[in-house]
């Protein structure tokens, strides 16, 4: 059929000037992803070095901390962004409630126990730690003994 016209009646299709530009898409497409990942790269390291996004951290486990220092020593995403560094920074900014209990108030509680049999203590425990997250997202809630 293309052979006999300069269009196809199935398609539409048709030779000539109005062909769509592709040269060079896929590399105009390619920037501007490098670009995103600038730009993202650096508003992520803007708002993770915020004084108080940053005092957060010490509430992360030890594995989280060392991720977020280093992607804020080298100021580069990891080659490999898993589950893990997206979940120590989504843990890091959407912040912990921080609860402190002195040692010393802890030790008297458990100290009024007096003898007592394992399953008492647990439950003891379990009744300090249930006061001391009443009211709190569990998952947000840290426990801090002074």
């Amino acid at each position: 059929m293309m052979k006999t016209t300069h269009f196809c009646p199935k398609c539409g299709f048709q030779l000539g000037s109005n062909d769509p530009v592709v040269k060079g898409a896929v590399g105009k497409i390619e920037d501007r992803l490098d670009t995103l990942l600038v730009d993202w790269t650096k508003t992520l390291l803007i708002t993770i070095s915020d004084p108080l996004v940053l005092s957060q951290k010490e509430f992360l486990l030890p594995e989280q901390q060392k991720t977020v220092d280093s992607f804020i020593a080298e100021k580069a995403l990891p080659e490999k962004v898993d589950n893990f560094f997206t979940n120590a920074i989504s843990a890091l900014l959407q912040g912990f409630d921080a609860v402190t209990i002195n040692g010393a108030d802890l030790v008297d509680k458990l100290s009024a126990l007096g003898p007592c049999d394992t399953d008492t203590f647990k439950a003891k425990i379990d009744d300090i730690v249930t006061s001391l997250s009443r009211g709190k997202d569990k998952s947000k809630l840290r426990i801090i003994v002074r």
